[in-house]
């Protein structure tokens, strides 16, 4: 209950910030993924590293990028 009461006090708090995103009508209904790796280029952990971003009508609306096991 503690941590709901913080994430409502933060929302309201800050409802006048954040960011305006407003659809590419060039780009209606349009559906993007993009990925991308690399092998083990970071050369202390030896650690490869892939990621992947979602757009839909240009807008990222998924993401993500780690280290593979």
């Amino acid at each position: 209950m503690k941590e709901l009461k913080r994430v409502v006090k933060y929302v309201i708090e800050t409802k006048e910030k954040g960011l305006k995103m407003v659809p590419n009508n060039s780009k209606m209904w349009e559906l993007m993924a993009l990925s991308d790796s690399d092998f083990a280029a970071d050369k202390v952990k030896r650690v490869s590293v892939s990621g992947y971003v979602i757009y839909f009508m240009g807008i990222p609306v998924a993401w993500r990028s780690g280290g593979q096991k």
